[in-house]
């Protein structure tokens, strides 16, 4: 699908990539048509944090929290290729098993302490010697490591691992001076890092404020000297407070219902990019009637991606035919096999496999089973069952609107 975004025409410097105009360029790139270098940006989240302690992370906006205030080795540029980032030199044995980085020298802690390579030593054994779930993964492989210089560390590998770049690369390095006597599942973490952006505070449910790092060893950015997150829990909310100009950006998409407004509002600039997820059916192939390969291509051939699409999301989406997302042109194979929709297709897929209604019911048996025996008329429908019908379709609507709500709110970075 589309993830479609909006933001007012005032501001400029916005970068659009897969997964939409919110990332980590736009932040440190934004800033104020009639104002440019300064001002307030306020963008509106789905949340507020699940907590505070970068090693918790647990949510998106938990997430979007951490991007502004730590920083990492490298970056996802715009076309999701990692770029160096902190780091200034890196070199990588032929075997895959020692890697050397050398990091930027102009780069301090928000309290002013230089940022070295024992930094980052120390996030290495703070993370694997404690297992933080989560994170553990970054540095599972990593044996040994040795700081040359303040600047430049030697990291060797028990074995080689593929995405240990991208996944290490990007891992949040943390100030030893800080944490080096603290638990890592702290509640009341040092809110002290080396990003774009400096904590001021949080109004619990209401906003977070951050402001410029003036000491970013990138210069000249970030290009505005105040960001707030300002919690709007719902898409209509946070389209309404864009139009008025309470906030700059939404962190949501647009619902789909008021895209043809936004599109004419003057003061308002709908941005569609990929969305970097996709909608799937988890199957679960231990159940041994779903790892029938016949019976998954005959309900391939039985969705109707064209009318979800056209109908469900109003034309802001694309049918799927992977579930790795094509934004990851790395990744993505596109010559995968292409299921239409056709359901004469599917019928004769079932029919040949031997799914057949043996009861006349409009319900396929699998393969070599019976329908189960129908209970008693009076079981299936006791006296008075009537007057709980309406009852109980409500509350299974409700739970229905309320797990997709929850699903939403939750949804992770």
């Amino acid at each position: 699908r589309d993830w479609m975004q909006a933001y007012r025409t005032e501001l400029i410097g916005v970068v659009g990539m897969p997964g939409g105009v919110l990332n980590f360029w736009t932040l440190i790139n934004m800033t104020s048509r009639s104002n440019p270098g300064h001002g307030t940006v306020a963008i509106s989240m789905m949340d507020d944090i699940s907590n505070l302690n970068v090693l918790m992370q647990d949510t998106w906006w938990d997430y979007w929290k951490d991007v502004v205030l730590y920083d990492t080795l490298f970056k996802e540029d715009v076309n999701l290729e990692l770029i160096p980032w902190m780091c200034k030199r890196w070199e990588r044995s032929e075997d895959g098993l020692t890697w050397v980085f050398e990091i930027h020298h102009n780069i301090t802690w928000h309290d002013g302490t230089p940022l070295t390579a024992h930094d980052i030593e120390f996030t290495i054994w703070y993370i694997k010697n404690n297992e933080v779930p989560g994170w553990y993964s970054d540095v599972k492989y990593i044996e040994s490591t040795e700081v040359i210089d303040d600047y430049t560390i030697r990291i060797t590998l028990s074995e080689p691992f593929v995405w240990f770049l991208r996944r290490f690369g990007t891992t949040v390095i943390l100030p030893k001076h800080l944490w080096e006597n603290l638990p890592w599942n702290t509640t009341d973490p040092p809110m002290i890092g080396c990003g774009p952006f400096k904590w001021v505070r949080r109004v619990e449910g209401d906003f977070i404020e951050f402001v410029k790092n003036e000491n970013y060893f990138k210069a000249g950015y970030p290009r505005i000297d105040r960001l707030i997150y300002k919690v709007v829990t719902n898409p209509d909310a946070q389209y309404m407070s864009l139009k008025v100009n309470e906030t700059q950006m939404m962190s949501w998409t647009l619902p789909y219902a008021v895209i043809k407004e936004a599109v004419e509002d003057p003061n308002i600039n709908p941005a569609p990019y990929p969305d970097t997820y996709v909608g799937i059916i988890g199957i679960n192939l231990r159940d041994p009637r779903l790892a029938d390969v016949k019976l998954r291509r005959a309900i391939a051939h039985a969705i109707d991606k064209e009318t979800i699409v056209n109908l469900l999301m109003l034309g802001w989406a694309a049918p799927a035919d992977t579930y790795v997302h094509p934004g990851y042109v790395a990744w993505c194979n596109y010559d995968v096999p292409k299921y239409e929709f056709d359901l004469d297709k599917a019928n004769a897929i079932l029919d040949a496999a031997g799914y057949i209604d043996v009861d006349g019911d409009g319900i396929r048996e699998v393969p070599g089973t019976q329908p189960p025996a129908p209970p008693p008329e009076e079981e299936v429908r006791p006296p008075g069952w009537e007057q709980y019908a309406l009852p109980i379709a409500v509350v299974v609507v409700v739970v229905i609107i309320g797990a997709i709500a929850f699903y939403m709110k939750k949804k992770p970075a």
